[in-house]
């Protein structure tokens, strides 16, 4: 092989290195814009995560001891 053919081999590298590096570049700035659509494992546990905080509201307000109540309460129900 002779100079002539090595410099075009070389030619024919970075313009198809060039091509591949453009292709990335073009997919990263797509991958930024794309809207995320949530599977279905991940609707479910979003939904049995607002379950879950809903029902430890619910809890908390039925059985949680109001603050003025607790000095009084205390003194007649020893732990």
């Amino acid at each position: 092989m002779n100079h002539w053919q090595y410099e075009q081999y070389k030619q024919i590298d970075e313009s198809y290195r060039q091509r591949i590096v453009a292709k990335f570049q073009a997919e990263k700035l797509v991958q930024q814009y794309r809207i995320y659509h949530p599977g279905i494992f991940e609707k479910a546990m979003f939904k049995l995560a607002n379950w879950m905080i809903s029902v430890g509201k619910r809890l908390r307000q039925r059985y949680e001891i109001p603050a003025s109540s607790c000095a009084q309460t205390a003194s007649r129900h020893p732990i």
